[in-house]
């Protein structure tokens, strides 16, 4: 995640506004789905979700400013 922060600044300028959106469909019954399609699942939209905004706050915070959006 660090390195693509700073490559999209690099390239661009300075992330104000970071968006997480992530989405996956598992149409599966809660007694069906194993643990770890659910460790995966929770993976990508809880883990994933974190790493993008401690990135985007540590870059952020020294500037004073900065929106970092949650949607899924």
């Amino acid at each position: 995640m660090k390195r693509l922060f700073e490559e999209v600044e690099n390239q661009y300028g300075p992330v104000e506004v970071a968006i997480f959106n992530v989405g996956a469909w598992y149409n599966e019954s809660i007694l069906t789905l194993s643990s770890t399609k659910f460790l995966k699942i929770w993976e990508m939209a809880c883990f994933g979700g974190f790493l993008v905004g401690r990135e985007a706050a540590q870059r952020m915070t020294p500037r004073g400013r900065g929106t970092i959006l949650f949607t899924g």
